[in-house]
């Protein structure tokens, strides 16, 4: 029988140097996973300045492609619609891969709720 393991990775800063490190540790985690024969569920979510990583506008095509792998693995991206607001950001700016929650703090209590372990890298 597997196991289910639960984790969300929370981003606030618009830094490029923790965004690589959170995929890389949800990469890795998800490899581990599989190794100890463990079933996942990874969300990460980006309030604050965070969503500023995710633009469409912006984003480098090497990061664009690991999150789009990531996404593909089962990985949900949610991005906090306070922060898009004082950010001027809309939905449509986004990549693909994000979904939108009204509150990026809420949605982490949420998910601690639901079990899932918090990872701050």
């Amino acid at each position: 029988m597997n196991h289910k393991i639960k984790v969300v990775f929370h981003i606030d800063k618009d830094e490029d140097e923790i965004l690589r490190l959170s995929l890389n540790n949800i990469k890795n985690f998800i490899d581990e996973s599989l190794l100890e024969n463990y079933l996942y569920e990874i969300a990460l979510v980006a309030n604050y300045k965070a969503p500023l990583l995710f633009l469409k506008s912006s984003i480098n095509e090497d990061k664009l492609r690991f999150i789009k792998e990531l996404n593909e693995r089962g990985v949900k991206i949610y991005i906090c619609e306070r922060s898009m607001k004082a950010l001027n950001i809309r939905k449509e700016d986004l990549i693909d891969y994000c979904k939108t929650t009204p509150s990026g703090v809420f949605k982490i209590a949420e998910l601690e709720k639901e079990g899932f372990a918090y990872i701050k890298p």
